[in-house]
């Protein structure tokens, strides 16, 4: 497990935001809360950071690779 010694603790300010999305969108979100045993909210973190990985990473124009249990792969196309 790794330590957190010596790191800094940075304060997270929260800002309520507010969104319009379709009903199916909102479904699919809280399929995912309750199926993972948290909040909406926190899908929507998890979303967030996950997009800023796949942003940063395609920026340098990297390809994004899914590999399944069989050992193949799978190319994520994500459109700009």
């Amino acid at each position: 497990m790794a330590s957190n010694a010596g790191r800094i603790k940075e304060e997270v300010v929260s800002v309520r935001v507010t969104v319009n999305l379709p009903g199916p969108a909102v479904a699919v979100l809280q399929e995912l809360a309750e199926k993972r045993g948290i909040s909406v909210t926190e899908v929507l973190r998890h979303a967030i950071s996950l997009e800023k990985q796949i942003y940063q990473e395609l920026s340098q124009e990297a390809r994004i690779l899914i590999q399944r249990k069989d050992g193949s792969f799978k190319e994520l196309v994500v459109f700009p």
